[in-house]
């Protein structure tokens, strides 16, 4: 039963760009149940505790499909890292607001950002699962559907593992829930530089329209797309 999973599973770059990716999607499951016991713990309402959780989910859904237009247009590196940075310090703001009594607004305005920092890691995984079994070759056609079925059931119930998972970490952390929300954003800095056969990003070029990627484009055997000055237009 499990012969399958094994199979993908060792596929070169297979397991650490899973394990990078499961360890990336964390804040997805604990932002949300972090930002309400920063705020309900510093003895705020729980309605500005929901506006601030709100606040970050909106923001997820703002700016979730603008980050991945510009993956598709830069390269999963030239977005991801800076988007955790980002999202590093606009969540390192809300800690240190939340802890000093800064007003509602306030709250509500930073965990806005902190969800518009946040991109959909579960698509871009798939994006290279995608890359890695989907081939070129008709030949290899029928196994490459079957490995990529098993590798998107993988990933379905990693997703349902990381709902379990995600909530438990961020209240049992030692540094209190924010923090390991915190901590957690930098696992998705890993996440660009840890596989070996990424899909390769189309650039822009110029004003036009943005690029579709080709279906026929070869795949590449060296994570180029991973080193952000290799995969960033000019």
């Amino acid at each position: 039963m499990l012969t399958p999973y094994r199979d993908v599973l060792t596929q070169p770059g297979a397991l650490r760009f899973s394990l990078a990716g499961f360890l990336a999607r964390l804040p997805i499951s604990m932002l949300t149940l972090g930002v309400v016991l920063l705020v309900s713990g510093t003895g705020r309402s729980y309605a500005l505790a929901g506006a601030a959780a709100g606040a970050v989910n909106l923001g997820f859904v703002v700016a979730g499909p603008r980050l991945a237009r510009l993956v598709d247009g830069y390269g999963q590196a030239a977005v991801l890292r800076p988007a955790a940075a980002a999202q590093a310090v606009a969540l390192g703001a809300l800690i240190l607001a939340g802890t000093n009594e800064a007003p509602g607004a306030v709250l509500v305005a930073l965990s806005l950002l902190t969800g518009m920092t946040m991109p959909s890691i579960g698509g871009l995984v798939r994006a290279r699962w995608t890359t890695l079994l989907g081939g070129s070759d008709p030949a290899q056609a029928p196994t490459g559907a079957a490995r990529l079925h098993t590798a998107f059931s993988f990933e379905s119930v990693v997703d349902e593992v990381i709902f379990v998972v995600g909530p438990i970490a961020a209240t049992r952390a030692p540094a209190g829930p924010p923090a390991a929300s915190w901590r957690s954003t930098r696992w998705a800095a890993w996440w660009p530089g840890s596989c070996s056969a990424p899909p390769a990003g189309t650039r822009r070029r110029g004003r036009g329209s943005w690029p579709e990627r080709s279906a026929s484009a070869p795949r590449r055997s060296r994570c180029r797309s991973c080193r952000p000055w290799a995969s960033w237009p000019g």
